[in-house]
């Protein structure tokens, strides 16, 4: 993470309400989670989940891609009404696309059905001609 966002966290790690495992920061116990992800108004949910859904995409990128891709599509999904830009719905169609692959694969096929719906959904009449 980043130097200035691991200073900001100082006080919450000290005090046991995150944990720092090598460079990454989570919460300790899953109430707590629960309990902060609470306190954030059902209004501002999904454009927070579209916020670390492209975070985590830019991250998997100079990563290795496939082993976040579950993770990210997750998030982009939870804000998907949030997209309003074409190319973008048209981009988190195609990451929800090779999630599905990845799940076949894996033998995950309700997860994979999800994942499709939602690609389809993300679609314009138009680009299953263009964009397929």
């Amino acid at each position: 993470p980043d130097s200035g966002l691991v200073t900001l966290l100082q006080q919450p790690i000290a005090e046991g309400l995150l944990l720092k495992v090598g460079s990454n920061i989570r919460f300790s116990h899953d109430q707590i989670q629960h309990a902060a992800y609470s306190l954030i108004s059902n209004a501002d949910k999904p454009s927070l989940h579209l916020k670390i859904g492209r975070s985590l995409c830019n991250v998997s990128k100079a990563e290795n891609a496939d082993e976040m891709i579950f993770t990210c599509v997750d998030q982009l999904n939870r804000g998907s009404t949030e997209i309003k830009n074409r190319s973008e719905k048209l981009n988190v169609a195609r990451i929800n696309r090779h999630a599905a692959k990845k799940a076949i694969a894996s033998s995950t096929f309700l997860a994979a059905s999800i994942y499709l719906k939602l690609a389809v959904s993300l679609l314009e009449a138009g680009d299953w001609e263009t964009d397929y």
